[in-house]
Formats: structure tokens, sequence, C-alpha cells
């Protein structure tokens, strides 16, 4: 099942909640799933960050920042896929976030 089959209400269900209880927090999937986006880029900023921290040369800060982020895609599939819907950008931006230069990182 990937983000387009993604269901508010069958996540809810799952839970023992009922089909209206997640919009009690979200105004739609739409904005739901930007959030989770938003999460995942700050968790992968986070790795790539952490990546680099110690490391000089700016050949190895980008093998390592490039590592980080492979990693990332590999343990937290989830959260990539999400991230890299084409549609989410625009309600991510619209929830007062930007996406910060990759080179900051190097």
């Amino acid at each position: 099942e990937g983000p387009k089959d993604f269901s508010l209400g069958d996540r809810a269900r799952k839970v023992g909640g009922s089909d209206q209880a997640p919009y009690n927090n979200c105004a739609d999937r739409e904005v739901l799933l930007a959030e989770i986006a938003t999460e995942g880029y700050a968790k992968l900023i986070a790795a790539m960050r952490a990546a680099v921290a110690t490391v000089k040369s700016p050949t190895q800060r980008f093998e390592v920042c490039g590592r980080a982020y492979v990693e990332f895609a590999l343990s937290e599939k989830g959260y990539f896929r999400i991230m890299f819907l084409p549609e989410l950008v625009e309600g991510i931006q619209q929830l007062g976030y930007t996406f910060i230069p990759a080179t900051s990182l190097l």
C-alpha cells in the first residue's frame, strides 16, 4: 500500500478510533501527509548533518552525506515515500516550511 492509497479512516479504525477521529487534528489527508513529510525531512536533515559533523574534506562530506541519505531512504521507507510525493511540495510550503539547499550541508 502506497501513500496514494493512504486513508485516514482506515488508519483510525486500525487503532480503535472512529473514521472521523483524524479530522479532529488534521483538515484532510494532504495536510496529514504534508506533516509526515515535514517530519521526515527534519529527520533526514538531522541524519545528514550528523554524518558530516566531523568530516573536514568537501569530497568526504559529499560522500558521507550521500551515504546518510541512502541509509535514511532504506531505513525510513514510509517517510521517504511520502516525502517525495510531488503533490505534497505545495502543501509543505503552505505549512510555512521551506526546503534548505543540500549544499548547506557540504
